[in-house]
């Protein structure tokens, strides 16, 4: 798939936003029905989209999903993905598609997104822009904030998606939405509120409510907060959560040890998006030039204090392109078409409680890019392929491309491919560690990592998981 513009250069931020929104959605649209919800089931959108410096727009890795792995799941061989919420299965696809493109570079083949430069590191070319998207908040700390109906706005238009923001950048994306939040906010504190109603009279929305002057409740999180850091103390009201602290993701029964996907994001505008075993390859982190939380409640405010604003006090980063980065995040109302709270056939003018779909999808679509001619378009389940039976699991058959033993492998497979003089400048070393604990040990991410994490800042509560997990080598898989 080509890079596309169809709109006039230099246009602003929020315009090309739009056009990336819609280009996102539209890309789905495309992909196969295969791993995509039932009418009944929602899902989550992710996806991770190239701008060049001519404003040339191409979505590169986009995902569904909403479910995480227990520890008791968990994979010791690198072959099970644990966590596949969207945001994070469209950023493992990324790195797959930055793998494709460092190949490409070292080939001596064009790239619109990266360059070799003169050490034989590869960067990203001047003017190009990462952007993330998603269609849903994140979940853990940038899902906090005051859940206040007064907030609607009192007099919209009726449109086919109705949009409605405040001052106070708290947005709903539908009237059925904004409805569906006020009965909400009624039934799971009714201590806190006396009565929320929203009606509809013609082309605006009213809504009447009796809050106590002193209080007023807070969008909740099902993410936890990890050992070590404040608690929640849940009381009524906008005590219930505390913020500005690391969680583990939303969910029943076998509690997880993946962090919620506000913490991670706000890891890689530390870290870079990029991840560990590409800096192998790359001068300088690749950081997202913009996020886009859009077709959902969203606060601007809660987004940035989860993703960058936490982070403003961590330590001095060392040389090497690391910083406390800022992306540009901006909220928008394009409609994901299997979001939890879009309009089902019996959703009559979006005002039904039947806007609410039941359950959330099983299965999680993965899509991206590796050529202008190619790409890879994989179903999971449960952290593998789909359709895996129990004799396969621990074969090839089963692993995900997204997997760390799948990139692994890869990794190696692109290192081997060197000359020894582009070898010479990527450390000296003839052949990378066949053990993928040490193979991340070698670059300066993984260090800054440990550093971090042992020093007084956000991340120094990142729960560990353990050694095991990392030890399995090239010849295991």
């Amino acid at each position: 798939m080509s890079l596309s513009r169809s709109f006039p250069e230099n246009i602003d931020d929020t315009k090309l936003s739009q056009i990336i929104v819609q280009k996102v959605l539209d890309h789905y649209e495309r992909l196969p029905k295969k791993g995509k919800p039932r009418p009944e089931e929602w899902t989550t959108l992710a996806s991770f989209v190239v701008v060049d410096a001519h404003q040339n727009i191409e979505v590169v890795s986009c995902a569904t999903g909403t479910r995480c792995l227990g520890k008791s799941l968990l994979d010791k061989n690198g072959n099970r993905v644990h966590d596949s919420h969207a945001e994070i299965l469209a950023r493992r696809a990324f790195q797959r598609y930055l793998i494709a493109e460092i190949s490409h570079i070292y080939q001596n083949k064009k790239s619109r997104f990266l360059q070799l430069n003169e050490q034989s590191r590869v960067e990203t070319v001047p003017g190009v822009k990462v952007v993330f998207f998603s269609s849903q908040t994140p979940c853990g700390d940038a899902s906090i904030f005051p859940r206040q109906p007064q907030d609607i706005h009192p007099e919209m238009k009726r449109k086919s998606n109705i949009s409605i923001e405040s001052e106070g950048q708290l947005t709903y994306t539908s009237v059925g939405q904004a409805r569906l939040c006020a009965n909400r906010f009624k039934q799971e504190d009714s201590a806190a509120i006396e009565m929320t109603q929203i009606s509809c009279n013609g082309d605006s929305i009213s809504k009447t409510q009796d809050l106590p002057s002193n209080d007023f409740d807070l969008y909740r999180t099902g993410a936890k907060c990890v050992q070590g850091c404040a608690q929640d103390s849940r009381a009524p009201g906008s005590s219930y959560h505390v913020t500005e602290v690391l969680r583990t993701k939303p969910g029943k029964g076998d509690p997880t040890l993946s962090l919620s996907c506000s913490d991670k994001l706000a890891r890689w505008n530390v870290l870079g998006c990029q991840g560990c075993l590409p800096m192998i390859f790359l001068s300088t982190p690749i950081y997202l030039d913009h996020i886009i939380i859009s077709g959902c409640v969203a606060d601007k405010r809660a987004l940035i204090r989860a993703l960058y604003a936490r982070l403003l006090d961590t330590p001095l980063l060392p040389p090497g392109g690391y910083k406390v980065h800022r992306p540009d995040i901006q909220v928008l109302h394009h409609i994901f078409p299997h979001g939890k709270f879009q309009a089902g056939p019996n959703c009559i003018a979006g005002y039904t409680d039947s806007c609410e779909r039941i359950r959330p999808c099983d299965t999680s679509l993965i899509w991206y890019k590796i050529s202008n001619s190619e790409s890879v378009t994989e179903v999971a389940v449960n952290g593998y392929k789909q359709g895996t039976t129990k004799k396969d699991l621990t074969s090839i058959k089963a692993r995900l491309s997204v997997s760390r033993s799948s990139m692994f492998a890869d990794v190696h497979k692109l290192f081997n491919s060197l000359n020894d003089e582009k070898k010479q400048c990527l450390g000296g070393r003839e052949n990378l560690p066949t053990s993928y604990q040490k193979c991340k040990e070698l670059v300066s991410f993984m260090s800054l990592w440990n550093k971090l994490s042992s020093t007084d800042c956000l991340f120094s509560h990142w729960p560990r998981k353990d050694a095991e997990y990392s030890k399995f080598s090239l010849l295991e898989i």
